[in-house]
């Protein structure tokens, strides 16, 4: 009877041990989610810059050096027939508060400096720095839908212009003069017909209203099943689902908020706040898909464990936050080729890295659970690794339609840039978050591997990387005889009676981790 007893005692601290270890774990975890949530926030405020609305200004900008130009913007136009939103009026380049300045003096008499608005496709390969400078001023050129504003050392009248044809116009400043400590201010702004908002980023609206849409109806479906099954949760697979589709949710609603407020609202380009968030969100929701694909195959992660996840999101989200913010300017402000491709390949190896330790993970987990016996928690893990391959297929893909997105195309393929950067990308982060919530929704059949004691084994799960596979092996606890003769008193009784405790206990918790079977009990052991 005191040997069942002590075994009773051991086993109830040995489960009372376990849960607290769980609580910890998942506090532990909790910090670290709100440490990449921190840390996203400062890599996104220190590197993106907000997405640009139809609007340029220059700030005290420098002019360029004699007989030189620039190119500056790149704006989006859609005439009133090709418009695919409201048809208000026709579209309106302004010129407002366009003024030079030198720091410290007047500004030379013989300055001659220029900014114009041209059709990209017809000034691309013709436009040169002495055709523009004859003779010490600017001449224009005799191309349809070039408009020029000459610019003086005081302010000059607001000009507005109507342009009658859809395509992508560059935005350039020439000088012809001195060009000593000469600065330019003032704003070019572009109205389509719709609104301020650039002509290939209007079909973005639609996109971020459904990805919203998606997002809502997810959470709240997803909402009914977790309170119906509210007693099967696993607190830290679920909390990272719902996590991630909430960053997912706040993402496309923040957008769609900015994209709205720059139809209206011209000066939305410097300091947008939405955008700001939204493109934080971006990166964070990057860094949630990761860390969720990790964290269900840890179920009690080491300090070593929890340091490595934290440097794999570290590197992840530094690497992503230069590649989203060349991604946002990237039309607009004409970058090359090979710019993308030095921002995209720190992130695709970064990546590509994190994806095998992923993988790694989850068919150590797919081994651990055949051998246990368990063909239900085996096939979740098979089918979460399947997902895992088939996001990393899905984002080479996308990257790859990303790099093909050239700046300034024809108009009829500017549904093709919001196809390839932002409707790809959130259908397919929607899709895997959606596919873990089905896979991994609340049910008693989620049970982590040393909760299954029915085959009559524990897993001493070592680490999921290496590949081992421990059962322990639960030894019989041999009879244990008490004799109390006339000799003995109460206080050597119950010192002896605590001494066959502990040995039952550390019988108990004696175990083998071999890799071979666990050792069977005899019927008189369970009895």
């Amino acid at each position: 009877r005191s040997s069942n007893l002590a075994q009773i005692l051991a086993v109830f601290a040995q489960r009372q041990a376990l849960e607290a270890n769980r609580v910890c774990t998942f506090h532990r975890e909790l910090n670290q989610d709100m440490a990449v949530s921190a840390l996203s926030i400062v890599v996104a405020a220190s590197v993106v810059t907000s997405a640009w609305a139809e609007m340029y200004r220059f700030d005290q900008e420098t002019i360029p050096a004699r007989d030189t130009f620039e190119r500056r913007y790149v704006f989006y136009v859609h005439s009133l027939e090709d418009s695919p939103g409201p048809r208000g009026s026709k579209p309106q380049l302004s010129f407002s508060d366009m003024k030079l300045g030198r720091g410290g003096g007047e500004v030379p008499d013989d300055t001659a400096v220029a900014v114009g608005v041209l059709p990209w496709h017809e000034t691309l390969s013709s436009l040169d720095g002495n055709s523009l400078c004859v003779q010490g001023s600017v001449q224009s050129m005799n191309v349809a839908d070039a408009h020029w504003h000459q610019v003086k050392s005081f302010a000059a009248e607001h000009r507005t212009f109507t342009l009658e044809r859809t395509g992508a116009y560059m935005l350039i400043i020439v000088n012809c003069g001195q060009d000593a400590g000469v600065h330019i201010s003032g704003s070019v702004v572009l109205q389509n017909p719709y609104g301020f908002i650039a002509g290939n980023d209007y079909f973005k609206l639609s996109v971020y209203m459904w990805s919203a849409l998606a997002y809502v109806a997810a959470l709240l479906l997803w909402g009914v099943k977790m309170l119906s099954r509210r007693n099967a949760l696993q607190q830290r697979v679920h909390l990272h689902i719902t996590l991630v589709a909430v960053v997912g949710m706040l993402e496309s609603v923040l957008y769609l908020a900015h994209f709205t407020q720059t139809i209206r609202h011209p000066d939305s380009q410097i300091g947008s706040r939405l955008s700001l968030a939204a493109e934080v969100l971006s990166i964070e929701k990057i860094a949630y898909i990761f860390l969720l694909f990790r964290l269900v195959t840890l179920e009690t992660p080491t300090c070593k464990e929890q340091a490595t996840v934290s440097v794999i999101i570290a590197l992840l989200m530094l690497t992503a936050a230069p590649k989203v913010w060349l991604q946002s300017v990237r039309h607009q402000m004409v970058a090359s080729d090979n710019s993308f491709v030095m921002a995209v390949l720190p992130v695709a190896a970064v990546g590509l890295g994190s994806s095998v330790w992923v993988v790694h993970g989850l068919l150590g987990r797919m081994r651990r659970f055949r051998e246990v016996g368990e063909e239900k928690m085996r096939t979740l893990y098979q089918h979460t690794a399947f997902l895992a391959f088939n996001l990393v297929l899905a984002s080479t893909i996308i990257l790859w339609a990303q790099y093909l997105d050239m700046p300034c195309p024809d108009f009829t393929r500017w549904f093709y840039h919001a196809l390839a950067n932002d409707a790809a990308p959130q259908a397919t982060a929607f899709a895997a978050i959606a596919a873990m919530m089905c896979m991994w929704q609340p049910s008693e059949d989620l049970r982590p591997i040393y909760e299954l004691t029915d085959a009559g084994a524990r897993g001493a799960i070592e680490d999921p990387e290496a590949g081992k596979v421990g059962q322990v092996a639960l030894e019989p606890v041999a009879a244990v005889e008490f004799v109390i003769d006339d000799c003995d008193d109460d206080g050597d009784g119950d010192v002896e009676f605590g001494d066959t405790a502990a040995k039952a206990t550390r019988a108990q918790d004696r175990s083998v981790v071999t890799g071979g079977a666990a050792e069977p009990w005899s019927d008189a052991h369970k009895a």
